[in-house]
Formats: C-alpha cells, sequence, structure tokens
C-alpha cells in the first residue's frame, strides 16, 4: 500500500463501483482508498525492473510445480477480500488450492500462500500493516515477503498451534514452502538481477 489517494473516505459499495471504472488499480482498508503503487515509483512493467523480475520468477516456479494440481496461481491481479478487517488488497501473488469437491464463487477466496515483493517504497508497510490483516484469513499458512533490492527472504508461517513465526533466508539458501511441498531454490528468485 502506498499512501492514501486523494480520495474521500468510502463505503465498500462504493469503493467496488469506483475502483471498476479507475484506469490503476486501488485498495480498500476501513474505509481508506490507497494507489498499489507509489506515485513516485511506476508500477512494474516488465522483467527489467528487479521486483517484476522477482514476481515473475516466483510465477513461473509456483506454476510448473503445481501444475496438474487443484491449486491455483494468481499474480498481482487478483483482488483479496479480507473481511475482518474491511479491506481489498492486491497480492503480488496469490495461491489457493481449493478442495475438488468444493465449489468456488471467487478463485481465491481461501489462499494458502500469498507473497509480495518489496521495493524501497513499501518495505516498511508490508510486515505490519498488510500482514496483520493477511493472517486473519482462516486457510493462509504461509506468507513469503522478498526484497529484491538486498536479496532477502521472510517466511512467516502459521504453526499447529495457529501461532506465527518469521524465518528469514539468505540468497544462497532453499525456501522449504510447507503449504505448497516446495523447495525453492533462492537463487531461482532473483535470476536474472544483476
Amino acid at each position: 500500500m502506498a499512501q492514501p489517494s486523494s480520495t474521500p473516505r468510502m463505503t465498500e459499495a462504493d469503493y467496488l463501483a469506483w475502483e471498476s471504472t479507475q484506469a490503476r488499480r486501488h485498495e480498500y482498508v476501513e474505509g481508506r482508498v490507497y494507489a498499489v503503487h507509489d506515485e513516485a515509483e511506476p508500477a512494474p512493467a516488465d522483467a527489467a525492473d528487479p521486483r517484476a523480475a522477482v514476481a515473475l520468477n516466483l510465477a513461473a516456479a509456483l506454476r510448473a510445480h503445481l501444475r496438474g494440481t487443484a491449486c491455483r496461481v494468481h499474480r498481482g491481479e487478483l483482488r483479496l477480500y479480507l473481511p475482518g478487517a474491511a479491506a481489498y488488497l492486491y497480492p503480488d501473488l496469490v495461491v489457493s488450492c481449493p478442495g475438488a469437491a468444493r465449489e468456488r464463487r471467487v478463485p481465491a477466496a481461501e489462499p494458502v500462500f500469498i507473497a509480495d515483493v518489496l521495493s524501497p517504497g513499501t518495505g516498511s508497510l508490508y510486515p505490519g500493516v498488510r500482514f496483520t490483516h493477511y493472517r486473519g484469513l482462516p486457510s493462509l499458512r504461509e506468507y513469503l515477503l522478498i526484497d529484491a533490492h538486498r536479496r532477502g527472504i521472510d517466511l512467516y508461517r502459521k504453526g499447529a498451534d495457529g501461532l506465527w513465526a518469521l524465518q528469514q533466508w539468505a540468497p544462497g539458501e532453499a525456501v522449504p514452502l510447507a503449504s505448497l511441498d516446495l523447495r525453492l531454490p533462492a537463487a531461482a528468485l532473483f535470476a536474472g538481477l544483476p
């Protein structure tokens, strides 16, 4: 999330109607509207941007690993509703794994994995504000934060006791994503970066 946009406070219904007419995506938290990307930092347009390159690398690795399963990878385009926070957010990447017999009206209504790639402008906001909202999702098992510039990786994992634990990984290590049964080499996330 960036700074609040210049729009006044809105109801959820007003936000949904207004946001569908906007050229840029906006997030909504308890009546306040936020532009998805900071105005000083344009939205990633291609893989030349470190943040976009890392998001693409992660999406490609997860899609390859999950091919043939009921799980779906959504990269940046999915507006996720967080009822406990009265919020609508656009995570960089969401994986939902619905049961085969259960029908879903919203593709990622119950995500098991969420990832966000940090930028210099969002680094202090994601771990606090966004994760506070995400961890209220009962289905969520892991939240991955990737710092494309410093090559840092933080993984929040929900334990059997319901408590969240933070693990940090170095660029040369593999990150075990238990929710997806995958050991992801950190080097694969940063492939192609200078």
